[in-house]
């Protein structure tokens, strides 16, 4: 097929769909609702397979000794304690010489300066906190896999267009938050540098249409669409569509996904469903 053959010229972008991020038995930070979404896309891509003419999936792909994860017991409250998964870490609660009350602080006093820093820059580059997370996305392991239905509907696709999905693998720096497929949130501990993805978000924005979906929809999924739209032109701004039963908030924060969505929508983004857009 050539892309004439692909009318609509759209480009679908699953961000982690993977089965840690499902509510599936034995994912390791389910997800709400997160099997349901992805197999609404699987279906669809099934069902529609010339719907789009570009698949993007991104992969958490963390290695174990990750700073933000729980298991790893590299960051423990004043006591010493390793913090547990679902703990946020304000900058305003590191450890310093000054600070009272409530710390947390590094377990290896040589990642302690890190630590500080780290929390510093994401609240300096967004309001955001260093999240420990329970051990999830290990590299090379069944649950940093992708979800068996979201696949099924990618074989259709690559079946019925002859392409193949792009794979594109993030967190890959074990020192870092990293929620954005695109980009981290904060520079590299030890080059200082800012990587970021300029060719892949350029693929995806020259489409004429951009459906966004998978997990979790307040975090992962928030970080890279604003990621992507920060080289968007605004006028563009409709020609993407956040699948609003194509995604998932982690439990507790469903409010926050809400209204970054309904922040986006007011700026011209569209929302649909899964069905709604394949059929658009």
């Amino acid at each position: 097929m050539t892309s004439q053959d692909f009318e609509n010229q759209t480009c679908l972008i699953v961000i982690d769909g993977q089965f840690d991020f499902t509510d599936l038995s034995g994912a390791a930070l389910p997800v709400n609702g997160g099997a349901t979404a992805l197999q609404n896309i699987g279906q669809a891509l099934q069902a529609s397979p010339t719907a789009v003419d570009k698949v993007v999936l991104t992969q958490d792909w963390h290695k174990k000794n990750a700073f933000t994860s729980a298991a790893a017991e590299r960051i423990v409250d004043q006591d010493g304690v390793p913090l547990q998964g679902y703990t946020s870490v304000p900058w305003e609660m590191v450890f310093t010489s000054t600070n009272q009350g409530k710390q947390f602080k590094a377990a290896d006093p040589n990642d302690q300066d890190w630590l500080l820093t780290s929390s510093e820059e994401l609240a300096r580059r967004g309001g955001k906190e260093i999240m420990v997370w329970p051990e999830h996305c290990v590299e090379d392991t069944p649950g940093a896999e992708f979800d068996d239905a979201l696949m099924r509907g990618v074989a259709a696709w690559t079946t019925a267009t002859g392409r193949y999905p792009v794979v594109h693998r993030k967190s890959l720096d074990p020192e870092r938050e990293q929620y954005g497929a695109f980009g981290a949130e904060i520079p590299n501990r030890y080059t200082g540098e800012m990587e970021f993805d300029e060719e892949l978000v350029h693929s995806i924005l020259m489409r004429k249409r951009k459906l966004w979906g998978g997990l979790a929809r307040g975090h992962c999924l928030a970080a890279s669409f604003d990621q992507a739209l920060s080289r968007e032109d605004p006028a563009n701004y409709h020609t993407h569509v956040i699948l609003r039963d194509g995604t998932a908030d982690v439990q507790g924060f469903e409010d926050f996904g809400e209204s970054w969505m309904k922040g986006w929508r007011e700026k011209g983004v569209q929302v649909m469903t899964v069905a709604e857009a394949f059929a658009a």
